[in-house]
């Protein structure tokens, strides 16, 4: 056993500890708001000066549309069973013409169109639940979320990454230069490479530089039982993909002075995305004019001059710091500005103001499996959370003399999850290394701006693409 591994059980013993909520970042405390006119004023700095800069879009897209799809698998198992459809799986066959996919079931089902018109309700709803997820079929339950059919395009279904072409040439452009990565899962590249390969066809006068990545095996967390003991298969220890927070590890690696990150489900149909798209450049003006402000900090820093600094990060952070070396050191970070939208209940990361062990407080975006609910202090503080986070962020990972951040250095180690699975019938636990977003970036120069909720348009289910967004 390496020591790797051992260290990861010794983790399961004792856990990860609990977020020290002070309390929620709100409009006003840690949630800048804008006015209509100085929205309009930032996204014209963020157009002015944004060529001067190496832009990316980052985008995780390595996720399975297996949980996309968990009431049509549940169905599949309650019609073979004898059993009725649920809500879900009854609401998406009885909206079936809606979907974009719609005529691609069609030309599939065609073939049997008289055995289902001699059939029974059961037989058809299998038969159509069946050509739409099995391999055999469309295939849509063992292929990633990003290859589904989202949206029409001139009266074809086209897929997430087809919108997030369409994005990057709104608000990640250089001219007419445009570089997006995709996190992917290994077995997915050839069909993602199909797909880029067929869209730039869309955009002939788009120079796109487009490449991927896959979470690296080597981040991968031992699974193990109830007792703590590693789970073995075959005699070899499972491990597991460690959570979003791995891809740290691949943004480290990319060549770039401002970095979007979005996830590759949070998407609207084409004809909503510019004004979608304007929200991504406030928050790229918003991050331009914060660097822009503290490397002039960090040059004065070099001369001896702090209190334009000190009073800087009191005004803007919170925090009180007199000492030259200690404003150096706490200015020259990696820098993200992340859009927050008003909380409805969706599930997700919520920001909050956070006091850690030294009782310095900083704004962090916080899960709810980080905060201890049964401290009654904690779960008041959690209650009157008005926000959350869509995972909508503009990076600076670049310092103030051209170099990159190694960005492993501003992880918290602290910050990372346990959850349980079901593997082989069995309860196993596994670890998830501090989300990309949360502890990953605990220790980055943090911004918190409020945008619309139309800005949030997450397909987690197949029934979101019936939301007015997503419906063609």
């Amino acid at each position: 056993m390496n020591s790797n591994i051992e260290a990861q059980i010794d983790r399961f013993k004792i856990g990860f500890p609990f977020i020290n909520l002070d309390r929620p970042a709100v409009i006003g405390d840690g949630i800048l708001s804008f006015s209509e006119s100085e929205i309009e004023s930032l996204i014209s700095f963020y157009d002015r000066i944004n060529k001067d800069f190496k832009i990316l879009k980052f985008v995780p897209a390595s996720g399975a549309a297996t949980r996309m799809f968990k009431d049509l698998f549940a169905g599949i198992n309650e019609l073979e069973n004898g059993k009725s459809l649920n809500t879900g799986a009854k609401k998406f066959i009885d909206n079936l013409s809606s979907f974009v996919f719609y005529r691609e079931l069609q030309e599939l089902l065609e073939n049997i169109e008289d055995a289902i018109a001699n059939s029974n309700q059961t037989t058809i709803q299998l038969i159509i639940l069946k050509t739409l997820l099995a391999a055999e079929g469309l295939g849509f339950g063992i292929k990633p979320k990003g290859a589904i059919p989202f949206h029409k395009v001139n009266g074809i279904g086209e897929t997430p990454v087809y919108d997030h072409l369409l994005e990057g040439i709104s608000y990640a452009s250089l001219g007419n230069k445009v570089q997006i990565h995709f996190t992917i899962s290994n077995e997915h590249e050839e069909l993602f490479n199909e797909l880029v390969d067929k869209y730039l066809r869309h955009f002939p006068s788009v120079d796109f530089n487009i490449h991927f990545s896959n979470q690296l095996e080597e981040t991968n967390t031992v699974a193990v039982n109830s007792d703590n003991v590693p789970v073995k298969i075959e005699g070899e220890f499972f491990m597991r993909p460690a959570g979003h927070g791995a891809l740290l590890e691949n943004l480290n690696t990319l060549q770039a002075d401002l970095v979007f990150v979005k996830n590759i489900d949070n998407v609207v149909k084409p004809n909503l995305e510019p004004e979608n798209s304007r929200y991504k450049k406030l928050l790229g003006g918003l991050l331009l004019k914060k660097k822009k402000e503290i490397f002039q900090l960090l040059e004065e820093l070099e001369l001896g001059n702090f209190e334009a600094a000190s009073n800087f990060v009191k005004e803007e952070l919170g925090l009180h710091m007199d000492n030259v070396e200690e404003l150096q050191l706490f200015l020259n970070r990696p820098i993200r500005v992340c859009g927050m939208v008003e909380n409805t209940g969706e599930p997700g990361g919520g920001p909050f103001w956070v006091r850690n062990n030294n009782g310095k407080v900083s704004l962090q975006i916080v899960e709810k499996a980080q905060i201890d609910t049964s401290n009654s202090e904690q779960k008041e503080i959690l209650q009157r959370s008005t926000h959350f986070n869509p995972v909508d962020l503009a990076c600076w990972v670049t310092d103030y003399k051209g170099n990159a951040f190694d960005l492993l250095k501003y992880r918290d180690d602290e910050t990372g999850f346990i959850t349980e699975k079901s593997f082989r019938g069995e309860t196993i636990k596994a670890m998830e290394l501090p989300g990309l977003w949360n502890g990953a970036m605990a220790d980055w120069i943090t911004f918190f701006v409020e945008v619309p909720l139309q800005t949030f348009n997450p397909v987690k289910t197949v029934l979101d693409l019936l939301k007015p967004n997503h419906l063609d």
